[in-house]
C-alpha cells in the first residue's frame, strides 16, 4: 500500500513539473498569446450560439467619452440593484440615499419583450505604462459594457434593443441632469479613471439676473441675447456659422463679473468650465481640452490679461531690447519650465477650424483692463457682446436694497441717488454697507451707513483730485530739473533692462502649471462651518501688486542676484489673479457657511483688488492698547476692575503707542511676591521710557531732516552761484568778439 501511494506521489509530482515547465515556455513566448486566442475565439464560435457586442468607454484619437456607453450605463442603474450581486455605492449632493451601479467585472441579466440579454461589465488591465502624445503617461485599462445575447435574436437587438436602451438612458440623464463645475486638471494630473483632463463638482452658485445689480435696460439686452442664440440652433446652420458666441465682461473689480457668468450658467442651465490658462501646456493641449467640452456649456476664461502674455505687446517690446539682452533674457526663461501657449493657438482655438467641434458653447473672457488686450482677441466673431461693469448706479442700488433690506422705496432713496452720481462706488462696496451686521441694525441704519460711507468717498475723491491738481501746477526746482535731465538718458537704458526682467519675473509667475490649480483643489476640500485663513499674507507670496514698482527701484546687479537666487530655490508660482478667482470666483460657490480671513502687518501694501468688499467684506483694524483694552487686561491678569493707578495710566496710553501685547507682559506677576501694585507700577514706567524713547526718536528725525534741507539749499545756492559765474563769463566772451568784429569793420 505505501509503495502504490509513493507512486502516486510520483506521478503528481511529474505532473506539477510539466505544467510549471509548460507555463513558463509559454510566458516567455507571449508573442503567440494573441494568436491563440484567436484561434480558441474561431474555435469556439462554431459551437457556441451567442453573440457578443462590446461598447467601449473611449473611442476615437482624442478617448472621447462615447455618448453610448454614458446611456447604458445609466440604463443599467435601473435594473442593477435588483438583479445584480456585486454593487458599487455612490453619494451624491443633497439626496438622502446612495446611488447604486452595478459593479465591475459583474453581470446582471435583462429581458426586453420576452428576450433575455445578458449586460457584463469588464476592464482590460493594463500591461505597461503607455504614453498619449504629448500629455504624459496614462494607463492602458479600458472600460466597456459587453450586450450577449442568442444569435437568432441578432436583428432584433440591433435594430430594437439597443437604440431602446440608449433612448432610455439619455432621458434618465436629461431627467437627472446637474449643472457642474468644470477646471482643467494640467497635463501631469490626467484624470485616470474617465481619461479626461476635466475634473468637475456640482456648480450651486445662486446668482440669478433677478439678484444682479446693474443697468435694467443693459440687463434686458443681454437676457434677449442669451435666450436667441439657445433658440437658434437652425438659424446658424443656415447663416453657415459654428453654434457660438463670446462675451467679454470688463470692468473695475466688484463690479460683478463672476456673478454674471454664474447668472447666465443658471438661465440656461450650461455647465461651466473654467479654463485655468496657467496651466495649460502648450496648443495642443488647449485644442484637447476644448475638443473635450461637451456642448451646452460656458467656457469662461477669467482674468484673461493676467494668465498669460496674451496682450498682443510682446513684438513691440522685444524689438527694443538689444540682441545680447535678448539672449540672456531666452537663457534664464530657458532654465524654467513655462507655458508655450502663444496668442495665435488660443485664437485658433477659440475662432478656427477646431471651434465647430461641439456647438451651443458660449464663451466667455473677463479682464478689469480691456485696454491691454490684443485686438485681434476681443473682435468682433470672437468676443460678439463687449459688456462693460461699472460702478453702481441708482438703478442697481434698488435691487441691491431689495436684496439686502426687501425695500423697494426709502425717504434716503433721493439722498443716495444723488450721492451715486457724484461718487463712483462698485456694487460690492454698496453691498456691504447695506448688509447688516447685527440683529438691531434694520433699513434705516444700514441706509445711513452706506450714506456716510459715499460721502467719505466722495470726500477722498475731491482731495485727492486738489492734490493730483497742485502737483501739475506747482513750480518745479532748477536743479531738480537738471538732475532728471542727466538721469534721463540712463533712466532709459536701465529702463529696458528693468523691463526684460519684469518679463522674465511675469513669466516665471505663470510658469508652473499646478500653483494655482493646487490652490483651488485645497478651497475645494474644505467643508463648511470653517474658517480658511492666510496669515501674513504679504509675506506669504508676491501678491501685493507692488512687484513692477519695487523692481524698478533696484540696480541691474542687484537685478542678477536676485534671480540667481531664485533659480536656485524651489518656489511657489501662484498668481495674484489664481488667488483672486478662487477665494471670490466662481469656485468660491463650492460649500457654504466659510469665513475667509487675511492678516497683515502692512495692509497698504497690498493689492486693492485682494482686499476690496466682496473679498475682504469687514476690514479690521487691531492697532495700539487703548484705557478700554488695558481694563480688560487687568481684570484678565490682575482680577482687578479699578485702582488708583488708572488715571495715570489712562494718561501716559493717549501719550504713547503699546500694543496690547507688552501691556500684557507688564501685567502679568513675575514671583509671588508681584501684586497689583508692583505690576501697575512696572507699566507705567515702561509706557514712561517708551515715551521718552519716542520723543528722543522724533527730536532725531527732525535734526536730520533739517540737516538734509540745509545741504540741499546749500547745493542749490552753488549750483547758481557757478551759473552765474558762468553766464558773467560767456558775457564778457560776447563783448570782446563783438569788439574784434567792430576793428574789422574799421580796417575794411
Amino acid at each position: 500500500m505505501s509503495d502504490i501511494n509513493m507512486w502516486d506521489m510520483t506521478q503528481i509530482g511529474s505532473l506539477i513539473a510539466g505544467v510549471m515547465f509548460l507555463s513558463a515556455i509559454l510566458q516567455q513566448l507571449q508573442y503567440l498569446r494573441p494568436f491563440l486566442m484567436e484561434c480558441w475565439h474561431t474555435l469556439v464560435g462554431y459551437f457556441k450560439p451567442y453573440i457578443s457586442i462590446v461598447f467601449p468607454e473611449h473611442q476615437g484619437r482624442w478617448n472621447k467619452r462615447s455618448k453610448a456607453y454614458k446611456a447604458i450605463e445609466l440604463y443599467l442603474t435601473t435594473i442593477a440593484p435588483d438583479r445584480a450581486k456585486h454593487l458599487r455605492a455612490s453619494d451624491v449632493k443633497k439626496c438622502k440615499n446612495v446611488v447604486l451601479s452595478m459593479d465591475e467585472y459583474e453581470d446582471v441579466i435583462d429581458e426586453f419583450k420576452g428576450i433575455k440579454i445578458k449586460w457584463s461589465s469588464r476592464a482590460t488591465e493594463p500591461t505597461q505604462q503607455i504614453v498619449l502624445s504629448s500629455y504624459g503617461a496614462a494607463p492602458e485599462r479600458r472600460r466597456y459594457y459587453q450586450l450577449t445575447c442568442h444569435r437568432k435574436h441578432r436583428e432584433f437587438i440591433i435594430k430594437y434593443y439597443i437604440s431602446h436602451v440608449i433612448e432610455e438612458g439619455k432621458a434618465i440623464a436629461k431627467n437627472t441632469r446637474r449643472q457642474k463645475l468644470y477646471t482643467n486638471c494640467g497635463s501631469e494630473n490626467y484624470y485616470e479613471e474617465t481619461r479626461s483632463m476635466w475634473c468637475d463638482i456640482l456648480f450651486e452658485h445662486p446668482s440669478t439676473f433677478d439678484t444682479l445689480a446693474m443697468d435694467p435696460r443693459k440687463k434686458n439686452k443681454i437676457l434677449n441675447d442669451l435666450m436667441m442664440f439657445k433658440g437658434s440652433k437652425d438659424y446658424y446652420k443656415k447663416a453657415g456659422k459654428t453654434w457660438k458666441r463670446g462675451y467679454l465682461l470688463y470692468g473695475p473689480p466688484g463690479t460683478g463679473k463672476s456673478s454674471m457668468i454664474a447668472a447666465m450658467a443658471n438661465l440656461l442651465e450650461y455647465d461651466i468650465y473654467d479654463l485655468e490658462l496657467t496651466s495649460v501646456k502648450d496648443n495642443m493641449e488647449l485644442r484637447r481640452l476644448l475638443i473635450d467640452t461637451t456642448s451646452k456649456s460656458l467656457i469662461v476664461i477669467e482674468d484673461i490679461d493676467c494668465s498669460l502674455d496674451l496682450t498682443g505687446t510682446r513684438k513691440e517690446e522685444k524689438e527694443q531690447k538689444s540682441d545680447q539682452e535678448d539672449e540672456d533674457i531666452i537663457e534664464k526663461k530657458d532654465k524654467k519650465k513655462r507655458s508655450e501657449l502663444t496668442l495665435s493657438g488660443l485664437l485658433n482655438s477659440v475662432d478656427g477650424l477646431w471651434s465647430a467641434c461641439g456647438s451651443e458653447k458660449i464663451i466667455v473672457f473677463t479682464t478689469n483692463h480691456v485696454d491691454k488686450l490684443d485686438p485681434a482677441l476681443i473682435r468682433r466673431g470672437r468676443m460678439d457682446m463687449h459688456i462693460e461693469l461699472s460702478y453702481c448706479c441708482f438703478e442697481a442700488f434698488k435691487v441691491l436694497a431689495k436684496n439686502y433690506l426687501n425695500i423697494e422705496s426709502h425717504e434716503l432713496f433721493a439722498t443716495i441717488d444723488q450721492l451715486l452720481k457724484e461718487t463712483n462706488m462698485t456694487p460690492a462696496d454698496v453691498a456691504e454697507n447695506l448688509m447688516p451686521k447685527s440683529v438691531e441694525d434694520n433699513a434705516d441704519t444700514c441706509l445711513n451707513n452706506l450714506i456716510k460711507c459715499l460721502e467719505n468717498a466722495k470726500e477722498e475723491a475731491r482731495l485727492k483730485a486738489m492734490k493730483e491738481a497742485s502737483n501739475e501746477n506747482g513750480e518745479k526746482v532748477q536743479d531738480d530739473q537738471e538732475v532728471m535731465k542727466k538721469s534721463s538718458n540712463k533712466s532709459e537704458e536701465d529702463g529696458e533692462k528693468v523691463q526684460d526682467d519684469e518679463e522674465l519675473s511675469e513669466d516665471q509667475e505663470s510658469s508652473d502649471s499646478d500653483d494655482n490649480m493646487e490652490l483651488r483643489r485645497l478651497l475645494i476640500d474644505t467643508t463648511s462651518k470653517s474658517l480658511i485663513v492666510i496669515e501674513d499674507i504679504d509675506c506669504s507670496l508676491d501678491l501685493t501688486g507692488t512687484r513692477k514698482e519695487e523692481k524698478e527701484q533696484k540696480s541691474d546687479q542687484e537685478d542678477e542676484d536676485i534671480i540667481e537666487k531664485k533659480d536656485k530655490k524651489k518656489r511657489s508660482e501662484l498668481t495674484l489673479s489664481g488667488l483672486l478667482n478662487s477665494v471670490d470666483g466662481l469656485w468660491s460657490a463650492c460649500g457654504s457657511e466659510k469665513i475667509i480671513v487675511f492678516t497683515t502687518n502692512h495692509v497698504d501694501k497690498l493689492d486693492p483688488a485682494l482686499i476690496r468688499r466682496g473679498r475682504m467684506d469687514m476690514h479690521i483694524e487691531l492697532s495700539y492698547c487703548c484705557f478700554e483694552a488695558f481694563k480688560v487686561l487687568a481684570k484678565n491678569y490682575l482680577n482687578i476692575e479699578s485702582h488708583e493707578l488708572f488715571a495715570t495710566i489712562d494718561q501716559l496710553l493717549k501719550e504713547t503707542n503699546m500694543t496690547p501685547a507688552d501691556v500684557a507682559e507688564n501685567l502679568m506677576p513675575k514671583s509671588v511676591e508681584d501684586n497689583a501694585d508692583t505690576c501697575l507700577n512696572n507699566l507705567i514706567k515702561c509706557l514712561e521710557n517708551a515715551k521718552e524713547e519716542a520723543r528722543l526718536k522724533a527730536m532725531k528725525e527732525a535734526s536730520n531732516e533739517n540737516g538734509e534741507k540745509v545741504q540741499d539749499d546749500q547745493e542749490v545756492m552753488k549750483k547758481s552761484s557757478n551759473k552765474s559765474e558762468e553766464d558773467g563769463e560767456k558775457v564778457q566772451d560776447d563783448e570782446e568778439l563783438s569788439e574784434d568784429q567792430e576793428s574789422s569793420d574799421s580796417d575794411g
